[in-house]
Order: C-alpha cells, then sequence, then structure tokens
C-alpha cells in the first residue's frame, strides 16, 4: 500500500509540465495522445478550446486504462506511472461520463480556466477569489467537479468538495454549510475555510489523506458483500508499538511512508499478534510507554487475511491522525501498555486524554464508534452551592479579538457543571468545548446571537406559519416558545424536580452573543423585569407574568444564568437599554499584550510589542474600545501565519475602524510599509486635484514586503516614526500601488 498516493506526485509533475509549455503546447500534446477512440469527448468543441481543467479532468474520466496514461507520460515527457499492478495508486478524484469540458457548448473562454489553472500551481498557490467565482459561473460546472479538478493539479491544496468529503457534515459545520448552498454561493474564504476546519480534524495529515480516507469510508463493502461505512459501531480499538526491534528502535517514519503498521516477527522483542484487527478497526500507534504516535483507521490486514507472521505483511492503515504527543507520567504508567495489540481501557484513557488526540476521538465519536468510558480521567470536586460566586446576568465587554465567547463558552460549562472557572481554565480548549457541545445537546446551555431584525417572538413566543395547509385547506400557524422560554421551562421542571426530591439542581445558562445589537425592549419586552435576582422564581419577591400569545405564566427560576457578550468597536456601550444595564453585572475584557499564547519571537518579530504599538496609537487616534484583541495572533508561530494574520483580519479592521481616514491607519502601522502613499497622477492638473494631495494604497498582498520579519519590526520600532506622511522616498508618482489587498 505504499505506493497508494503515487498519483499525487504524477499529476503534480504533470501539471508543471502543462504550466511549461501552456497553451499551444497543450494544445498539440493532447492531440497527440493515443485516447483510444476516434472522437474523444475532450476534443467535440474543438482543439482550440482545450484548457489544462477540462485535460486533467477528462484524464481521469480514463482512470484504469493504463494505455492511455502511458501515451500522455510519453507525449509530455513526465516520470513513470504509479504500478498498474497496484489498483490502490488509482483511486483518485475521476470524472463520470464524457461530459468533461468545462465550458462545455456555453461558449465560456478557456483563458478563464487557463488562470484558475495557474493560480493554483503548488509552487506558490495564490487562487483569487474572483476567478473561482467566475469559473463556477460557466453552465454545467459544479462545485464538485471543480474542486476535483483543482485537487488533481494540486492535490497538497485542494479538497475535492464531493459526496464522500460532505458526509463530513455531522463534524464540521463548514461541511454542513456547502450542503445546503447553491454553487452561486460557494466562496473562495468559506473553501478555505472548510480545508482548515478538515486539516484540523485530521491532525497532520495532508489533505489527498483525508479525501482518500472519506472515499473508502463512503464506499466500503465488507467481506459478506454489503455496502457500509468503514467506520462504524462494528470498529474496536487496538494498539501497536513502533518500537518493534525493541531497545530504543522507532520504526514511526517507516509507518507513515508505508501507511501501515507491523510487528518485529518471531525472535524479536516485539512479537506482537495481529490477526485480530479488521478493517475498520482504529490503531493506537505508540513509542514504548512514552508518546502516542498517531491514530489509523485499517484498511486490511495481511497478518488476518494469509494467516499469520511473514516479513512482508502489514496491517495498511489510513491515517487519521499523525500527530505525536508526550503522553502524561503518571496516567501511562498506570496503563496497560504490554506486548499485544489489544487495547484495555487504561490505554484508550491515556489517548484520549492526550490533547493532540482530541479532534480523532470526536471524528470517531461522529462516525458511531463506540467509545468505553473513561476510568482514569479524575471528576472534577464539584463547587458547592454556597461556594460560588457567580452572578445571574453578567455581560462580557470589550474590543474584538479579545476571547469573549471563548469565555463564555467557558464559563458556561464552569457554571453548569458547578464548577471553579479556574479549573475549566486549565484544561485543554478541546476538552472544554467538547464538553459544553454536550451540556448544548442536553439543553443545559442554549446560545443565541442578537441582530437589527431579532424579536421578542424569536426570543419568548411568537405565532408562525408552518409548510402545508390545514384541512380546509388554509395556511397554518403554530404558536411557537422562543429560545428563552424554552430554556427558562426545562430550568423550571429541573427547579421544581430539585425542590420535591430534596437534591441538587441542575443549572442552565443561556448565552446571548452581541447582546447590544438588538432591540433590547423589543426582545424582552415585559419580561425584563424578571430577570433582576429579587425577581427571580424562589427568591422573596418572585413574579410571573402573562404571556400575550399563549396566557402561560411564566416566570424566570433562579437556576438559569445569562452570559451576555458585547463587541465595544460594533457599538458603544453608553447606548445600552438603561433597563439591561442595571440588571447585569459587566465585565470588562481588554488586549492582552502579555497573553503566553502570544509569542515574543515570530521569526524575530516580537508579537507583544508589535501588539501594544499599534494599540497605543488607537487608543489616541480613536479610542480605547477599539482596540485589536491578542486572539489574532494567538497560534502565530512563523512568518506566514503573522502575514495570513495581517491580511485577512487586523488590516480588515483596522479599514472598518478608520474607513475615512487612510492617514491614520497609515500612522496604526508606523513605518511598515504596508499602507502606500501615491501622489497625484502628472496627468490630473492642479486646477482639479491640489499638487500636495495624496491617495492611499493597500500594499499588493503578493509583495514580498508581507513576508519580510523587518517589516513588522518597524511597526514598534520608535525611531521610524508614525506621523502618517509618507517619506519622499516611499511616494511614488502616478504609480499604482494596489492589488489582492484592495483599499
Amino acid at each position: 500500500m505504499k505506493g497508494i498516493y503515487d498519483w499525487v506526485h504524477w499529476f503534480r509533475t504533470l501539471s508543471a509540465r502543462i504550466a511549461e509549455v501552456r497553451e499551444q503546447g497543450l494544445i498539440d500534446r493532447a492531440l497527440a495522445v493515443n485516447w483510444g477512440t476516434d472522437d474523444p469527448a475532450l476534443l467535440k468543441f474543438g482543439a482550440e478550446k482545450i484548457d489544462p481543467l477540462s485535460f486533467l479532468y477528462f484524464l481521469s474520466s480514463k482512470n484504469g486504462n493504463h494505455a492511455v496514461f502511458e501515451s500522455v507520460r510519453e507525449i509530455f515527457e513526465i516520470t513513470p506511472l504509479p504500478d498498474k499492478e497496484k489498483p490502490e495508486a488509482w483511486v483518485f478524484p475521476t470524472a463520470i461520463g464524457i461530459k468533461a469540458l468545462f465550458f462545455g457548448d456555453s461558449g465560456a473562454d478557456p483563458e478563464l480556466y487557463w488562470r484558475l489553472f495557474l493560480q493554483a500551481q503548488p509552487d506558490k498557490p495564490a487562487l483569487r477569489a474572483e476567478t473561482l467565482h467566475d469559473a463556477l459561473e460557466v453552465p454545467g460546472v459544479g462545485v464538485a467537479m471543480l474542486t476535483q479538478a483543482l485537487c488533481l493539479t494540486n492535490a497538497h491544496t485542494f479538497l475535492p468538495v464531493d459526496k464522500f468529503v460532505l458526509a463530513l457534515a455531522g463534524v464540521l459545520p463548514e461541511a454542513a454549510n456547502f450542503k445546503k448552498k447553491p454553487k452561486a454561493d460557494f466562496s473562495l474564504s468559506e473553501y478555505e475555510l472548510f480545508m482548515q476546519g478538515a486539516r484540523d480534524l485530521f491532525p497532520g495529515c495532508h489533505l489527498y489523506e483525508i479525501a482518500r480516507f472519506l472515499y473508502e469510508h463512503g464506499s466500503f463493502t465488507d467481506d459478506d458483500g454489503n455496502t457500509r461505512p468503514l467506520v462504524s459501531e462494528k470498529s474496536k480499538f487496538f494498539q501497536i508499538s513502533t518500537n518493534v526491534r525493541g531497545d530504543f528502535d522507532d520504526e514511526w517514519d517507516a509507518f507513515v511512508q508505508e501507511n501501515a503498521v507491523w510487528t518485529g516477527g518471531p525472535g524479536s522483542k516485539r512479537q506482537y499478534r495481529l490477526e485480530s484487527p479488521k478493517s475498520g478497526d482504529i490503531i493506537l500507534v505508540r513509542f514504548r510507554q512514552d508518546c502516542g504516535k498517531g491514530i489509523g483507521v485499517v484498511q486490511r490486514n495481511d497478518f488476518r487475511d494469509h494467516g499469520g507472521f511473514s516479513p512482508d505483511r502489514k496491517i495498511h492503515v489510513f491515517w487519521i491522525n499523525k500527530e505525536i504527543a508526550e503522553f502524561d507520567p503518571k496516567a501511562s504508567r498506570s496503563a496497560g501498555f504490554s506486548g499485544t495489540t489489544s487495547t484495555d481501557l487504561s490505554v484508550l484513557a491515556v489517548f484520549r486524554n492526550t490533547k493532540n488526540y482530541d479532534p480523532s476521538f470526536g471524528l470517531l465519536d461522529a462516525l458511531h464508534v463506540p467509545i468505553p468510558p473513561d476510568p482514569v480521567r479524575p471528576t472534577p470536586d464539584p463547587v458547592p452551592d454556597d461556594a460560588s460566586t457567580y452572578p445571574l446576568n453578567q455581560i462580557l465587554y470589550g474590543p474584538p479579538g479579545t476571547g469573549k465567547t471563548w469565555r463564555t463558552i467557558a464559563m458556561a460549562v464552569a457554571i453548569a457543571e458547578r464548577q471553579d472557572v479556574k479549573s475549566v481554565d486549565a484544561e485543554s480548549r478541546e476538552s472544554v468545548k467538547a464538553r459544553f457541545d454536550t451540556l448544548q445537546e442536553n439543553g443545559q446551555i442554549e446560545m443565541v446571537t442578537f441582530h437589527q431584525n431579532y424579536a421578542y417572538e424569536d426570543f419568548v413566543e411568537g405565532i408562525r406559519p408552518v409548510l402545508g395547509r390545514d384541512s380546509a385547506g388554509q395556511v397554518a400557524y403554530h404558536l411557537l416558545p422562543g429560545c428563552f422560554r424554552s430554556i427558562a421551562v426545562d430550568a423550571h421542571k429541573e427547579w421544581d424536580r430539585s425542590k420535591r426530591d430534596g437534591d441538587s439542581c441542575e443549572r442552565f445558562v443561556l448565552i446571548i452573543d452581541e447582546i447590544n445589537r438588538g432591540n433590547i425592549a423589543r426582545i424582552f419586552g415585559e419580561l425584563i423585569t424578571l430577570l433582576e435576582e429579587s425577581r427571580r422564581l424562589g427568591r422573596e419577591d418572585s413574579t410571573t407574568v402573562t404571556l400575550p400569545y399563549s396566557g402561560a405564566k411564566f416566570g424566570v427560576p433562579e437556576n438559569l444564568y445569562i452570559i451576555g457578550t458585547m463587541n465595544t468597536a460594533d457599538r458603544s456601550i453608553a447606548l445600552l437599554d438603561t433597563a439591561l444595564r442595571r440588571r447585569f453585572e459587566f465585565v470588562e475584557m481588554m488586549p492582552r499584550v502579555d497573553h503566553e499564547g502570544v509569542s515574543t519571537n515570530v521569526d524575530g518579530v516580537d508579537c507583544r510589542r508589535l501588539l501594544e504599538s499599534m494599540n497605543r496609537r488607537i487608543r489616541f487616534l480613536h479610542d480605547r474600545e477599539h482596540q485589536i484583541g491578542h486572539t489574532y495572533f494567538l497560534g502565530v508561530k512563523n512568518i506566514v501565519e503573522l502575514k495570513k494574520a495581517f491580511q485577512k483580519q487586523i488590516l480588515p479592521l483596522l479599514q472598518e475602524y478608520f474607513y475615512d481616514n487612510w492617514a491614520k491607519m497609515k500612522a496604526v502601522l508606523g513605518a511598515s510599509g504596508f499602507i502606500k502613499t501615491v501622489n497625484r497622477p502628472g496627468e490630473l492638473s492642479t486646477e482639479l486635484v491640489d499638487a500636495d494631495q495624496r491617495a492611499y494604497d493597500v500594499l499588493a498582498y503578493t509583495n514580498e514586503k508581507w513576508e519580510e520579519p523587518a517589516s513588522y519590526r518597524k511597526i514598534y520600532d520608535e525611531k521610524a516614526g508614525v506621523t502618517g506622511k509618507a517619506p519622499e522616498a516611499e511616494a511614488e508618482q502616478g504609480t499604482e500601488t494596489g492589488g489582492t489587498g484592495g483599499g
């Protein structure tokens, strides 16, 4: 199975050759290929209309016809083909049917697909949103078809959005989003987020590895000839060490390259019995008792299929996690590591409690793999009722990127589980988010975002039309509860139960994101008074009201906590509804330049000084409520990630803050050169434009300065100066300086 991904390199080499020979070279060579038919679909609209994506897509439809691929190899003078005797090497995105040309009979210009092809090349991918949009505008070109062609062009960078990949809809929100959207709404930014989400879900894995696993998962046929998911409720866990020959030998690199695991065999110090794992079972790979190496899903097992050990036999796997992580020493010492592939609960627990493997267990859980309870994870000591200091109503407020939304998640978990929030903060984000999701599924936590059109009918209750008609043929209307009424009713039932049974009462949490963006009087209506602590059910002055639509009595129990967030850059806190203000406690969250996740050395750039310098200037040029949050720098490890943070997050934020004052925006960025000054073009007379008038633009996003650490150091270098006026050497007479970034 070593050659399973040989096609990736072969198509990549072919794409590079096509990019080299360009339009006429491709046409000449396509005409010379022995397609095995007198009238190949590739040529039906005329050779002059052949474009590279159509060529690659049509070639993929010849999957299995080794003669065609051999002809292409010879004519383009590229590397040898994958071994045709290894069918697993020929599994790649494949065109269906003979409708191969992207422009078809629509009259579209092949040049459009040449631009897309060249922008997708692996040497420096720079796919542009408008190019992708225009390509999808062509009739007959769908998202799956186009992304499959991009994957064939550069499988390291692009993931096909086909039915197998969209099976992630239950795990990745972006996948669920794509399933609902028409192709006209398919955007490059969402595509990139989707692919990043897939990478996060399969740590350390290439996109083509992810696509292959999902293909096998969605098209697996078992030994009985039944089609079922590869990974399912029948999957079991097994362990194996990379310490194949004993001592300090570590075969992990070979395991990765071979896409397989194996044993040392008879006479070795690691003679495992490997006949048990079946297709779809999970292999947990470790090195001794020290660390985890990765997680794989069994594709096939030579030891099982052919009966026992042989030096050339392996368990072939699809890697779903290739992250290496040190185990917790105390947990690993008590685990049942031994020379066998069977995995007891303590070993499983060690992997589950290692942060790097959280995404994989989330994936396996979503694929319905039964994961036994964790026997070693300690249950946190509950915080007694009288030790709890959480306010019933609170609002976290501050500039963008200060961690408000994440803080609400941690606080909601702490409140619902009766924990000290400090103990929740000490846990991994993945662990906290998983518990938050569980509490949300159980109905203990509800989350909603306010906006200008959000109303009482959405929040409390309202009469809504429903699909279909009643028995009289009229439009049917139902009285539907809103999220606030629903969670309050559930909390009230739990409050009544705990009083009746005399035991602890579960807590419920309602999170209201962007609470200041809604019309508070319109949304809460007469219920605003019920939020006060003294008015809660169970308190001395408990109050109920009669709801106008249903006529039901309604009160807010004392076990329902409300947490709001407010972005001070969106709307001043001074404008917040006074009735809401006096019923909530306010917690300010400002940028933390000393946050441990903000690096002091990103390829020589001190991000803490960088953030502090920009915010110091923003406080004077705007106000303290429009600073830049520290979360934009969390996890930034190299100059490429820093460039991405500036281009995709920080620069657009500054443009929003200073949309009509580029001089101030330039001042915030100091002498970085990211905001360019353009002098008056010579053809414009001083009668139309003042002689000293300048325009501003953003440095083209493809400019190499974005990847120069010196550019970012100039932002906090006090000697550079931040007047907002460009030095004469920086101004360009009549020259366009804009580019991808726009401005």
